[in-house]
């Protein structure tokens, strides 16, 4: 299958990236000492859709979906 989403995370002069497919989708989690973010891009009948959802972390933080909709039409 093809790489339809891609994912990198940079820290220092090191970089790491992910592909997924449409069929599996793309999950990146970012962390700290206070709380995580947790965002997934995934397909929805032909549509890419981002969930970003705030996340416990080492029993800190809290947990709240942010938006869970397609990508671009997020207006708060």
């Amino acid at each position: 299958m093809a790489s339809h989403y891609y994912a990198e995370c940079a820290s220092g002069k090191s970089r790491a990236s992910r592909t997924g497919t449409l069929k599996t989708g793309i999950r990146a989690v970012v962390a700290s000492w206070q709380g995580a973010c947790h965002t997934t891009l995934y397909d929805k009948d032909g549509v890419t859709y981002v969930r970003v959802h705030l996340a416990l972390w080492g029993g800190k933080g809290t947990s709240k979906l942010i938006y869970d909709g397609p990508v671009g039409e997020y207006a708060p």
